[in-house]
């Protein structure tokens, strides 16, 4: 066991509720009647979602231009986003192609045995570069060829999925709005995964809704409760969803049924008013400081992403000469007090090379001695430079014995 209390170094898993919800969580638990209802306590809780609603559109906004609080819905989480938009989209909508990334999140990805099972629907894996990013430049001749094998008729609907901020490496999706454009100009709908940008990308990053046709994001990531999340949705994207809600039911403009995860929403709303990840210059500070110091003092570690624009709390960083047969550096950093993980939240237990990093050419060795470092709002220089890295180093020398 620990000698000194856990710190929580994996916040692109979720963080926990921020403490000013916390704080105010006694008070509103009396107010979570029924929204639909129409006596006085429905109309204070009604009351209580549209605040929400309203904290909601107002910092999502910054991130989707043209935002409206009728083009958004309330969901589960991303997971539940990601895959209602493959599924109106492709599954029962004028869409039988998906080009999807090969190093989406699995919420993502878990559809294609879903597409490859249905003879009238087809996967196409998009070009990426050497970092995980859909190369822009070479999209358009890997739609020329789609068309050209009779996969897709030009002109044909089809729908084109990636991260905006990819969930283990921090690497951002850069030149997104032409990326954007050149889907929506050969007749495709797009979907992105903000599950990260939301909070962490500034104003001047953002993107126009009218091009960017689904996005899903989740409110754990952002310091709301676990099992909320929202789902944004250009005009023509609305119209694919009236067709195939996610349930049917007059709630939420009849696009997702159910009575709303009240106090769920309620913190959702709380955490995109709070901007708890303002300062990610600070982050990058000192996620640089690290980055640094691991590769000067830890022979044989390379960072993904270095010299590209990445999300300022996220280090992914690997260790050569660790065998696949030590103890996992997350698990000897656990003894020691440090939660990190090796990939994305929903693969943990499973020990296996991330997806992500086998796609972008590592080996299984490399990739299962790699670490994904994201950093809170609460962490502190002293946290990371003084305590983590000793404890770092020790794990890294203590795998390598192994060898």
């Amino acid at each position: 066991m620990p000698s000194s209390p856990t710190s929580y170094l994996d916040a692109n898993a979720g963080i926990p509720p921020l403490p000013q919800i916390r704080e105010k969580l006694p008070g509103v638990l009396g107010q979570l009647y029924n929204p639909s209802s129409t006596h006085q306590a429905g109309r204070q809780a009604k009351a209580l979602l549209r605040t929400a609603r309203t904290q909601v559109t107002r910092s999502l906004g910054t991130l989707l231009s043209d935002l409206n609080d009728s083009q958004w819905i309330w969901t589960s989480g991303g997971t539940e986003g990601l895959q209602a938009a493959i599924r109106s989209t492709v599954l029962r909508a004028p869409a039988r192609v998906w080009f999807y990334s090969a190093v989406e999140h699995s919420g993502s990805l878990g559809w294609l045995s879903q597409i490859e099972k249905n003879p009238d629907c087809k996967a196409i894996a998009l070009p990426l570069d050497a970092f995980g990013r859909v190369n822009v430049d070479a999209f358009p001749k890997a739609y020329e060829n789609a068309c050209q094998s009779g996969a897709i008729r030009p002109g044909e609907a089809f729908l084109a999925s990636f991260l905006w901020v990819h969930n283990e490496t921090g690497i951002v999706q850069d030149r997104l709005t032409e990326l954007l454009q050149a889907i929506q100009e050969r007749g495709g709908y797009s979907l992105i995964d903000a599950a990260q940008s939301w909070g962490k990308i500034g104003p001047g990053a953002g993107v126009s809704l009218a091009l960017a046709d689904w996005v899903a994001a989740s409110g754990h990531k952002l310091g709301a409760f676990s099992g909320t999340g929202v789902l944004a949705f250009s005009a023509r994207a609305r119209k694919l969803l009236e067709q195939c809600p996610s349930f049917a039911g007059t709630q939420q403009f009849g696009l997702r049924a159910g009575t709303e995860n009240l106090v769920g929403a309620w913190s959702l709303g709380e955490a995109a008013e709070l901007q708890a990840w303002n300062q990610c210059a600070d982050l990058a500070r000192l996620r640089n400081a690290l980055e640094d110091r691991i590769l000067f003092e830890i022979p044989a570690s390379v960072v993904q992403g270095k010299g590209v624009p990445r999300a300022g709390n996220t280090l992914n960083v690997s260790f050569h000469e660790i065998p696949k047969t030590s103890l996992p550096l997350t698990d000897l950093l656990d003894l020691e007090g440090f939660c990190v993980s090796s990939g994305s939240a929903c693969s943990s237990g499973v020990r296996k090379p991330s997806h992500v990093l086998k796609t972008l050419g590592y080996s299984d060795e490399l990739a299962l001695a790699t670490l994904r470092i994201s950093l809170t709002p609460e962490t502190s220089e002293h946290e990371l430079i003084e305590k983590f890295l000793p404890a770092l180093k020790r794990a890294v020398a203590a795998a390598r014995k192994a060898r």
